[in-house]
């Protein structure tokens, strides 16, 4: 036992004090006898090249722009093509997010002349250049760093153009029916309703029961009316769902209790 002892310390046992015996004169090395004979061999993490989290974020705010201009498109359509009151906006918008996906501002600006185009009434040439400018601006403001750092003091991403999409939605009026056809410029409502759809469907395939799937888009329903109608007495919400004041009062308790 005593081997595992330290020199100069006192055998708790026996009392005696602990001695080193040399038994050869060769001395180990903690390299080459210990550590690489012994020991497993420790490699160090490589590094990875490059900045993968920031090309994450650009690759996402890209994909943001390309479907917002997919929206505003979308829109358009929708709206049969009559957008007066919102033209300069609208061609704003797009011009600022062409120049953002392809890194070319002539290209963009070509690319909403014929977005104009396309309106019953378009804007003049001359109209949309002018009403567009500061989206091109704005662009090459993304490349200064003194433009960067502004911005990021005052709590944005960075330089340019932020628009949350409650602003877009309000900007450009965009309606409840409308944003269930758009991709990505939608208001809570409408995120709500895509993620309870999601779910609805989610439970058909995990087999529930007919009773047993009415009972839970009914509950769902109610949930969503709630967050539209939140004033609402259960005799209002009875009657916005078409169900009885009784049912509603069932389903309350199964929230409440959830």
């Amino acid at each position: 036992s005593r081997i595992f002892r330290l020199a100069g310390t006192t055998n708790s046992n026996s009392g005696e004090k602990v001695t080193v015996q040399y038994r050869h004169d060769y001395r180990y090395d903690l390299k080459t006898d210990i550590r690489d004979k012994y020991l497993p061999n420790l490699e160090k993490p490589k590094k990875k090249k490059g900045r993968p989290p920031k090309i994450v974020t650009l690759h996402n705010i890209r994909n943001l722009h390309y479907s917002r201009a997919l929206d505003l498109i979308k829109l358009v359509k929708l709206r049969n093509y009559e957008v007066t009151g919102y033209r300069e906006t609208m061609c704003f918008l797009y011009r600022y997010w062409q120049c953002c996906l392809l890194n070319d501002p002539k290209k963009a600006l070509e690319d909403v002349l014929e977005f104009n185009s396309k309106f019953k009434n378009p804007l003049k040439e001359k109209e949309i250049i002018t009403a567009t400018r500061s989206a091109e601006k704005s662009w090459n403001a993304r490349s200064s760093k003194k433009a960067n750092e502004i911005a990021k003091d005052r709590g944005y991403l960075g330089a340019g153009y932020n628009y949350s999409n409650k602003r877009l939605i309000e900007d450009l009026d965009i309606t409840s029916e409308e944003q269930k056809y758009l991709k990505t410029i939608i208001g809570t409502k409408e995120k709500y309703r895509r993620k309870n759809k999601k779910r609805r469907e989610a439970r058909r395939v995990d087999g529930m029961t007919k009773r047993e799937r009415q009972k839970a888009e009914a509950l769902e329903k109610l949930k969503e009316t709630i967050r539209e109608n939140p004033t609402a007495s259960q005799r209002e919400l009875a009657k916005l769902l078409n169900i009885s004041p009784s049912y509603v009062n069932k389903l309350l308790k199964q929230i409440g209790n959830s």
